[in-house]
């Protein structure tokens, strides 16, 4: 896995896929200001270099439970 920097670009597509991990890369590319193959080429990094995780919670307790864990960027 390479290095990868977490611009405030990077941080700001976390901070939207946190709180809408099913967010379009459309909408996401508007409110930071990217085309929509630059936001899902750094979500695709992001995933690659373990940056970011896919996670699915179903339980409103485990949700809570990760909320709590994991906290805001």
């Amino acid at each position: 896995m390479s290095e990868l920097t977490l611009d405030e670009t990077n941080r700001a597509i976390i901070r939207l896929l946190q709180v809408d991990g099913r967010r379009a890369y459309a909408d996401i590319a508007k409110e930071v200001g990217l085309s929509e193959a630059a936001v899902r080429q750094r979500v695709r990094r992001m995933l690659d270099t373990g940056v970011v995780q896919i996670v699915s919670l179903t339980d409103q307790i485990q949700m809570l439970a990760w909320f709590n864990i994991a906290g805001p960027l």
